[in-house]
């Protein structure tokens, strides 16, 4: 019964954290992820989370993956995977967009599921391939 109320008294000691801590300690487990294991890291994080889900927006999850994408040169797939895309800063036009040099066209990316979403046939290459 003694160890029942220890456990309650430490659990008045802790102070709830702010949002923008929670943000930064779960953007730093998410780019502390080993490649390709981010999806699941998301989910626990997720799960630690609980009622806070609203820290993790789907835009601010698009950021933090277009950074581990590209720190760890993770690879765009088209939905019937023909065309696959190294996500580099070297291939990188913009945040959501690709170039493919070997089908020289450009491609736009969802960073959260690293899929590819259109293609563009690139005449003029924005990079060098």
């Amino acid at each position: 019964m003694a160890a029942f109320a220890e456990d309650k008294d430490l659990e008045e000691e802790y102070e709830e954290v702010p949002d923008d801590k929670k943000l930064a300690i779960g953007t730093h487990f998410l780019m502390s992820s080993p490649p390709g294991e981010i999806e699941e890291v998301l989910k626990d994080l997720r799960t630690l989370l609980g009622t806070s889900e609203h820290i993790l927006t789907d835009e601010i999850l698009e950021e933090i993956f277009h950074t581990y994408n590209i720190q760890n040169l993770q690879v765009a797939i088209d939905e019937d995977g023909k065309t696959k895309v190294v996500l580099s800063p070297e291939t990188e036009i913009d945040i959501k967009h690709y170039l493919d040099c070997k089908n020289k066209t450009a491609v736009s990316v969802k960073h959260n599921s690293r899929k590819i979403i259109e293609e563009e046939l690139q005449e003029e290459p924005a990079g060098e391939c």
